[in-house]
């Protein structure tokens, strides 16, 4: 039997992901690569200081290496002609062994030959018909990829939910993101705590300009104790990405929802208009950043007649909301601008302007301990994107930003967001040497335990009254 690579066979890296599932409300977790509150932290832990953290400690790579061969056959895809259909195991098992090695080197061609032969040398194994679909992908040869994967997981029951995640990758390098979304949906429907497809999804999702569709995974993957700082800047702020975000790669927007948000990042809004216009959809949520865009500008005439066009309410976009109340008040219709910004920040409380224009229509109404209430909050949400836009540009983090950021999160009663940080923080402050391996044992477990005793209780979250700075806007 030949050796086995999964780490590189990204559907093993979901097979694990799936199979290992503890990182749900029972607990922290303890499979390999995914430390529980007793565990200790692996020597890069200093990476959650990065973009891209994936620092066990804070639970968030799965060992693929923990995962099982997908037990099965599958067709031979080609041959070469000097190669005679199932070769011994051995010799099949060197083939598969080389074509990955140089396919991990760089050297496609010669992978691609390889693979072929190991192909033709074993048409039954699983590996090998993964390994065959990843080289076709690292040709950008997508849908010869996916196609063989799509078989194999016809043939295969069990294979159906790796494929589901690696094809889905795939779709999304390939420019298919609407069959991408399905896929991970369809994957997660199946496994709703697998948090590799949550992660991916909600990251698709947020480079589309769906934010708000994004935030209710990166509010799950906060909960199960997956910590990623990129994520958790991006729930910062909802309504578009913090600049230092939109530049990534990760996040690179795609579409025009994707890109106007990334436009506004930069405080480039009338590009950002632009890009909306230029698309010709009927698409609520670019209808709804649209009238955003406008309400921003002061261009009330063309408010206006944006707000003639629309039908029905859109009801759930805080853009639509945020515009109409921006009307309202303008309009100086002041009870319906506070129940507009009201169905602002229940979508997203993280909206520091919707807090603000509540704070303005408060004034106007000369309750005036209602508007400082509602200012105070604005204030204290736009804190967390200063320092979000910061740390997303800095590549050395300041622990005391951290910190501040830690409060305010907890004043603003997001506790599982806060959590998170504290890893981030544990994690930095060991990458400086001001912790032992016992004190930071010491001190995730102390997260995880907190983390636990929030996911038990009734309301782990901030109170509808809070959110509204106890305005009660269905009795105006």
């Amino acid at each position: 039997m030949h050796s086995k690579h999964p780490h590189y066979i990204f559907g093993c890296v979901f097979a694990a992901a799936i199979a290992v599932l503890g990182c749900s409300k029972n607990g922290p977790e303890t499979q390999t690569g995914r430390a529980g509150a007793g565990e200790t932290l692996p020597d890069n832990t200093d990476r959650a200081a990065s973009d891209n953290t994936s620092d066990a400690a804070a639970n968030i790579i799965v060992d693929p290496a923990s995962s099982e061969s997908i037990p099965a056959s599958v067709d031979s895809v080609s041959t070469d002609p000097g190669v005679t259909q199932g070769g011994d195991a051995e010799s099949s098992g060197n083939l598969y062994d080389d074509a990955l090695a140089a396919m991990e080197s760089g050297d496609l061609d010669t992978a691609f030959t390889l693979v072929r032969r190991a192909k033709a040398a074993a048409p039954d194994d699983p590996d090998t018909t993964f390994l065959m679909a990843h080289v076709l992908a690292e040709r950008n040869r997508f849908a010869e990829a996916i196609k063989l994967l799509d078989d194999l997981a016809g043939e295969i029951p069990d294979a159906k939910l790796p494929v589901l995640g690696q094809t889905a990758d795939w779709m999304v390098a390939s420019g298919q993101w609407r069959e991408a979304e399905r896929r991970y949906r369809e994957l997660l429907d199946q496994v709703p705590d697998a948090s590799m497809a949550q992660r991916m999804l909600a990251q698709l999702l947020l480079r589309e300009g769906r934010r708000q569709d994004a935030a209710s995974y990166l509010h799950q993957l906060c909960q199960s104790g997956v910590v990623e700082q990129s994520s958790l800047r991006s729930m910062l702020r909802l309504s578009f990405p913090l600049a230092g975000d939109a530049s990534t790669d990760d996040l690179e927007p795609i579409g025009p929802l994707g890109i106007a948000r990334s436009q506004i990042s930069r405080g480039e809004w009338q590009d950002a208009l632009k890009t909306l216009e230029d698309a010709q959809s009927n698409d609520p949520s670019l209808v709804a950043l649209t009238g955003r865009i406008l309400a921003k500008q002061n261009n009330f005439d063309a408010l206006q007649k944006w707000s003639d066009d629309i039908a029905e309410p859109l009801d759930g976009l805080a853009d639509y909301w945020y515009a109409i109340g921006r009307l309202r008040l303008h309009q100086e219709r002041y009870d319906a601008a506070i129940e507009c910004f009201c169905r602002v920040v229940l979508i997203d409380p993280t909206d520091d302007q919707a807090y603000l224009s509540l704070g303005e229509t408060l004034n106007a109404l000369q309750r005036t301990a209602d508007a400082n209430i509602a200012s105070q909050r604005a204030e204290l949400i736009n804190s967390t994107h200063t320092i979000g836009e910061r740390l997303s540009q800095a590549e050395d983090i300041d622990l005391s930003e951290v910190e501040k950021l830690i409060r305010s999160l907890e004043q603003l009663q997001r506790p599982f967001e806060a959590l998170a940080w504290r890893v981030i923080e544990v994690s930095l402050r060991r990458s400086q040497s001001n912790l032992s391996d016992d004190e930071v044992r010491q001190r995730i477990a102390e997260i995880n335990e907190q983390r636990l005793q929030l996911l038990q209780s009734e309301s782990p979250g901030a109170a509808k009254a809070f959110i509204l700075c106890g305005i009660d806007y269905e009795s105006l």
